[in-house]
């Protein structure tokens, strides 16, 4: 945080203190999420956002590869291979059709379920 701190003033961090309200307004006013957490990943997404995920576990590895996502994602079990300069920091993703695609996701179950 003090090397971020010290080399940009275009950088806010906000840390999560039980308010949802105001941390959905903070969001939706990024330009980019560096998101160290799956949910905020997901929120990044949803809110139309660059987001640069740091994964910590293959649940959003495989989240993000089965959206069929192409910008950068850092493995923080590998940061020390990544040069800051390979980092996209313009890539978003259209979710709209992940999201109607979610809609269906339990049409076969409701069909077992029914009969």
């Amino acid at each position: 945080l003090n090397e971020i701190n010290n080399h940009s003033n275009s950088i806010r961090v906000y840390n999560y203190n039980g308010n949802i309200n105001k941390s959905l307004e903070i969001l939706s006013e990024c330009e980019i999420i560096v998101a160290t957490r799956f949910h905020a990943m997901i929120l990044g997404l949803l809110l139309g956002k660059v987001v640069l995920p740091i994964s910590y576990s293959e649940k959003t590895i495989n989240v993000l590869q089965d959206i069929n996502f192409k910008g950068t994602c850092l493995d923080i079990r590998n940061l020390n291979s990544i040069k800051l300069e390979d980092i996209d920091f313009s890539y978003k993703l259209d979710i709209k059709d992940v999201i109607e695609k979610s809609q269906k996701q339990f049409l076969k179950l409701d069909e077992v379920l029914k009969n």
